[in-house]
């Protein structure tokens, strides 16, 4: 595509480098650092907010283009302006920044200090914005690039923005419900212009999200639709419409783990023109910071200076320097934690994300957890190495018993009663030898009598019973304290495999992706012939003089069959209700504009079809490597969890297979 710019210079741009809803965006052929958009539908209205953009761009000065990618130059074709040259940004898209599951993986790194210096620097662009004249209008994640290494935020699609030049205005038509201000939920873009106060409200939505680590702020379990909880400016974490009975989700940041002062601006932002508590106003003559209720009626004048507050001040949100300053405070106030370097806090409090951890909620990557989630294939092999090292501790009673000693029954075992008895019989024995009968029966009977009793003590005879039974229950509990035990370690076994499965399925799929992609390329030129056939023989429509002949309506008729040109009359079979003759009529045409057909071997593939290869490739190569991050560290939780346990459980089996031991060694004493 050929164009040129101001300067009247020649300039051919290269295939599209992305793909926009207003146009394309080219990189610039003679200006490194520089992106060219071209309008699919070029107007005079947009080429007369391109001028106004570009001057307004101007008169801000170099340091403005510096976080915008603001119109620099317009770009003209056949003398008509089609397009503008902006810079060129890199980052990525803010929401993979203040999403937890999307930072987690892609910038495990980043810490809740350089949240914290991203949201500044969001800031640090609305004032420039604002000081420049402009309302961005439709605040929302689509409008901002992060570097995450240096935290740098940067504007895009600013050509939507709302401008004001020369007394024309030029307004934002559209905007996201979630982001907008509750005073203009229901109104038309298209119709009414907005304000910077507009805009405070989006910026305090953007950086409440960055600072409460991807909440909403009027996001709660207690109320359903946001943009119905917007337009009642009922602020979830507001103790003024807890009344209400809402509160802030579970697993979060509070007002204390931010600073009163953060926390008020967001008060002041979500609660302006409410009637819900009371809000700290600072005095716009000295400054000085006053609590006043909502409800107020009447003038309204600082408690130091006297100086009355200006009409509409409950409907004024915190301006942009105001959160720079704040953030920035914030910033210098905040200690790193002892347990993990991701974590932050105010100085001198307790660290919130340790709270979050303990309670099983992880804002931050765990300490240790070194991949990221675009990684290099020899980091890939490393992770996936210590994937399927992990190991659950195996259990074995073979060798965890120790000899043990008892001391002697102190219960006495010979019955002496049967001893007197045995006298008895010898006795009477020795009676009868003598031929004294009568008192040799008497000693008979008391014998038999005394031996009767056994030759163990009664006591003696149900101390060995209770340690059968002693030895009988410690062997049960013995038991079933092993079967639970390894039913324990089995179930972290099977969790683990199944880590272990998902990553190799995972690991697999990403050795597989050149391959896909050379199977892919392969295919698009083996389709380059049938992809420049079709297109030849779409440009040639059904001829209407071949229906001259044949009854009307018929060229109706085939055109709603899907019949319009010769790539249709030969790849569908002939309609119901068309004429065979004029079916053959059509074929014939149509093999003769296919014989017409010349290959163009210079024609590549389409720069299209490659991008989006190159986009499913990356994402599936994203998705695959996010499963292999997810992966490894359920193994580390698994594995790290069954072996702080394992001690533990396992000292248990010792002790209760000791008193088997013991158990065993008094009944083999007690014979």
């Amino acid at each position: 595509m050929k164009v040129s710019d101001s300067r009247q210079r020649e300039l051919v741009l290269a295939p599209p480098k992305f793909q926009g809803g207003e146009g394309t965006i080219h990189e610039h052929p003679r200006e490194a650092g520089r992106l060219i958009k071209i309008y699919r539908e070029p107007t005079a209205a947009k080429a007369a907010k391109v001028e106004a953009l570009i001057q307004i761009g101007r008169n801000a000065g170099e340091k403005f283009h510096q976080i915008a990618t603001w119109p620099m130059e317009v770009i003209l074709a056949g003398g008509r302006p089609v397009g503008f040259v902006m810079r060129q940004v890199e980052g990525v898209p803010i929401h993979t920044i203040y999403s937890p599951k999307e930072r987690k993986n892609l910038y495990p790194d980043l810490t809740w200090k350089k949240l914290v210096v991203i949201a500044r620097n969001a800031a640090a662009a609305f004032y420039q914005l604002h000081a420049a004249g402009a309302v961005l209008g439709d605040v929302n994640e689509g409008n901002f690039l992060v570097d995450p290494k240096t935290g740098l935020v940067s504007l895009i699609d600013c050509d939507s923005y709302q401008i004001t030049y020369q007394g024309i205005r030029h307004l934002c038509p559209v905007g996201v419900g979630i982001w907008t201000p509750p005073e203009l939920h229901g109104l038309d873009f298209k119709l009414h212009p907005r304000t910077p106060n507009h805009d405070n409200f989006g910026l305090a939505v953007l950086l409440f999200q960055l600072i409460f680590i991807g909440r909403h702020p009027f996001a709660s379990p207690h109320q359903g639709d946001l943009d119905d909880a917007i337009r009642q400016r009922l602020f979830t974490y507001a103790d003024a419409v807890s009344s209400r009975g809402i509160r802030p989700p579970p697993l979060t940041l509070l007002e204390k783990d931010v600073g009163a002062e953060i926390f008020q601006l967001f008060e002041r932002a979500f609660l302006a023109g409410s009637e819900w508590g009371s809000a700290i106003v600072p005095c716009p003559s000295c400054g000085q910071k006053n609590r006043v209720p909502r409800v107020a009626s009447g003038t309204i004048r600082c408690g130091q200076c006297s100086s009355p507050f200006p009409a509409g001040w409950r409907e004024q949100r915190p301006l942009a320097g105001e959160w720079f300053t704040a953030l920035r405070t914030l910033e210098t106030s905040l200690a790193t934690c002892a347990k993990s370097p991701l974590h932050h806090h105010l100085s001198g409090r307790e660290c919130p994300f340790c709270a979050l951890d303990e309670a099983g909620y992880s804002a931050f990557t765990p300490a240790g957890f070194a991949h990221k989630g675009e990684i290099s294939m020899e980091e890939l092999v490393r992770v996936m190495g210590e994937i399927e090292g992990s190991q659950v501790p195996v259990f074995t009673s073979a060798g965890y018993l120790a000899a043990v000693t008892v001391p002697p029954p102190a219960v006495p075992r010979i019955n002496r009663l049967f001893l007197a008895g045995c006298i008895l019989a010898a006795t009477a024995a020795l009676l009868l030898f003598l031929q004294l009968y009568i008192a040799g029966a008497f000693f008979a009977i008391g014998a038999v009598a005394l031996l009767g009793t056994g030759t163990e003590t009664r006591a003696y005879q149900e101390l060995r019973r209770t340690t059968r039974q002693e030895l009988g229950q410690a062997r049960a509990d013995l038991a079933e304290g092993e079967a639970e035990f390894r039913e324990w370690l089995a179930q972290h076994r099977e969790k683990l495999d199944a880590a272990k499965r998902k990553a190799a399925v995972a690991y697999r799929e990403l050795l597989e992706i050149p391959v896909k992609q050379r199977d892919a390329i392969q295919e698009l030129e083996r389709q380059r012939r049938p992809r420049q056939l079709r297109a030849h023989l779409e440009k040639h429509p059904c001829p209407r003089y071949f229906f001259d002949s044949f009854a009307l309506g018929l060229d109706v008729k085939l055109q709603a069959a899907g019949v319009r040109n010769a790539w249709d009359v030969l790849s569908q079979a002939r309609p119901p209700g068309i004429p065979s003759d004029l079916w053959l009529l059509l074929s014939k045409w149509a093999r003769e504009k296919q014989d017409s057909f010349v290959f163009d071997h210079q024609e590549s593939i389409p720069a299209s079809a490659l991008l989006a290869l190159r986009n499913r490739l990356d994402r599936e190569r994203r998705e695959g490597q996010m499963i292999v991050n997810e992966s490894f560290q359920t193994a580390r939780l698994i594995t790290g969890e069954a072996k702080g346990q394992f001690d533990a459980r396992r000292a248990e089996m010792v002790r209760l297979a000791r008193l088997v031991q013991e158990a065993e060694a008094r009944l083999q004493a007690l014979g």
